[in-house]
Parts: C-alpha cells; structure tokens; sequence
C-alpha cells in the first residue's frame, strides 16, 4: 500500500478494489437483485393471472374490463384464481383472495373454490388472511357463502373477525334488497 493512505490512483495502478468502491458496487448489486425479483414476481403473477385490463385503454371501472375481456379470458381467469386459492405459497393465495375482492362481481367461482376461501377464513392462522377470505366471500357473489357467514357470526370469538361478517353481509343484503330469511323469522317471532 502506499505510504500516503491509499488514494483512488494508487488502488487503480495495483488492480485493487478500494474498500468504499466495493461497497458500492455491492449495494448496487443488491438493488439490482431486489429489482429482479420484483420483476420476476410480477412476471410470475402476470402468468398467474394473466392480464387484467387492456393496455390500449385506461380502464378505470370494472364495468370497462367486463368488455375488455373475452369469455374464454374470463374463464382462464377463473380457474387461475381457483388454483391460487388453494396454492402452497401465501403469497399468492393472497394475491387470489385480493382478485376475488376486486373482480368477485364479474367472477363466476365454482362452489369447491367457494369451500376453499371458506376454509382460509375458518382454519387460517393468520387474522388478516382470514379477514381478506371473508371480504373475498362477501365479493364472490355467492349466495350460499353469505348466508354462512350470516349463520356463524354469532360464534366467532374475534370482534375484529365479527364486525367484517357483519359488514359484509350486511352489503350483500343492501346490494341484493334485502334478506328475506330474516324478515321471515322475524315474522315467525312475532306470531
């Protein structure tokens, strides 16, 4: 090493990386690999998923990507979610619980993909992935889940858990004009 402290010349003539110079680049390494992965994973999710929305257009309501799409599309993009829902990985089980909250209107899941939200929301161990299989439940169009949910939310234990069912179904009921398995009960209690 030179006598003078190292400067930048002295680690250029001896082919030497200086110690800051390493850090660098390092760092920018590092970013380099993050930002890979960040593409991979929307790569991946795009495979996954398949594309949403046209890129010819801005699609800003889901009524716009009801036409964007064919049916044939639609359908790949049901199976999808039905296979995201069920998979290993809870990242994109995730991913697919968010797709239902966000397309469960324009969505026609089957009822084994229905059983399989279900089964999130009751077996998870995780509140905020059970909370999204709720919200996917209350958005999947699904008669039959709501009036589960409707039945067991006297059970649930959690009052964060409780309020979501209870919200829910009670926006189910509001967008579908109402319950009528509780305007008749509440007939039946009256007599």
């Amino acid at each position: 090493m030179c006598a003078h402290g190292g400067h930048k010349s002295c680690f250029k003539k001896r082919g030497i990386a200086r110690p800051k110079d390493r850090m660098r680049e390092l760092r920018r390494i590092d970013e380099m690999r993050i930002k890979s992965l960040r593409v991979a994973g929307v790569a991946f999710t795009l495979a996954l998923f398949g594309p949403l929305t046209s890129t010819a257009q801005n699609v800003s309501t889901d009524a716009d990507t009801l036409y964007l799409m064919s049916a044939q599309q639609w359908a790949d993009f049901n199976s999808h979610i039905t296979r995201a829902v069920v998979s290993e990985n809870p990242g994109v089980v995730e991913g697919g619980l968010r797709q239902v909250i966000r397309y469960g209107e324009l969505l026609n899941l089957s009822r084994s993909c229905i059983f399989d939200i279900m089964r999130i929301y009751r077996n998870h161990d995780d509140v905020s992935m059970r909370i999204l299989a709720i919200r996917a439940l209350g958005n999947s169009n699904d008669r039959w889940a709501i009036e589960f949910l409707d039945m067991i939310v006297e059970w649930e234990d959690n009052p964060t858990l409780k309020k979501t069912i209870q919200g829910v179904v009670s926006d189910f009921w509001t967008r579908h004009g109402g319950n009528p398995y509780r305007e008749y009960v509440s007939r039946l209690d009256g007599q």
